[in-house]
């Protein structure tokens, strides 16, 4: 085993930072259905903090696990994410709504909005679709944050996020995406123009470390790793 295998072995294992964990698996082409049930997983997460006679964040999870199940349609997934908006909150806040409880409820709405985003085009537009992938998790945590006002709330329910993407998606699962997505690149130039994307969008130093050192020890890339 590769030293640097057996690193990102660990940090999938113990790191906390799901956001970065699910944007590199939907990005390297992890298959699509477990990325989109940890999506689900992860949002649901933020449905307490959406009001009891407010349905919808719930049925547009409910709809893209029923999709992965072959129980509804694509179009069902997109309609389902159209009508998630989070701006309604703000439509049909009155003047005696909590803010903090406010904002909780519109990050919890945008959760369940980016856990549908992108069924169409998860397969084709990989960027696209690890985008929604993080920012689904990055919605769950800010949901619990600003319920209670503290940002240490928000990392500890998108630690618990960590276990939930790692319960869908093996570190194994990831390593097989990325070498292929790497084999496929064919040129240093493509590795490295990952590499260099990984850098702008990872914000867990140990998570980017492991890869990189990976990238490079695979061979990949290793003229602009030092870039």
């Amino acid at each position: 085993m590769m030293r640097s295998y057996q690193r990102l072995v660990e940090v999938w294992r113990d790191g906390h930072g799901a956001a970065w964990m699910l944007w590199l698996a939907a990005r390297v082409g992890v298959d699509p259905k477990a990325v989109f049930l940890a999506k689900c997983d992860c949002a649901r997460m933020a449905l307490a903090y959406v009001p009891p006679d407010q349905h919808q964040p719930r049925l547009t999870i409910e709809t893209v696990e029923a999709w992965q199940r072959g129980e509804a349609t694509i179009d069902q997934v997109a309609s389902a994410c159209v009508a998630c908006n989070p701006l309604r909150p703000l439509w049909n806040a009155g003047p005696d709504w909590n803010l903090k409880r406010l904002n909780a409820f519109v990050n919890a709405v945008s959760a369940a909005a980016c856990a549908a985003d992108c069924a169409g085009c998860c397969e084709t537009d990989p960027a696209s679709f690890a985008e929604s992938a993080m920012r689904t998790i990055l919605a769950v945590g800010a949901a619990a944050a600003a319920v209670r006002d503290d940002l240490g709330a928000g990392l500890a329910v998108t630690g618990k996020c960590a276990d939930l993407v790692r319960a869908r998606i093996t570190v194994e699962a990831a390593r097989e995406a990325l070498d292929s997505m790497l084999e496929q690149s064919s040129s240093k130039d493509c590795a490295g123009g990952f590499v260099y994307e990984l850098r702008l969008t990872i914000g867990s130093a140990q998570l980017l470390g492991a890869v990189t050192d990976y990238v490079a020890e695979a061979g990949f890339a290793s003229e602009r790793l030092g870039q």
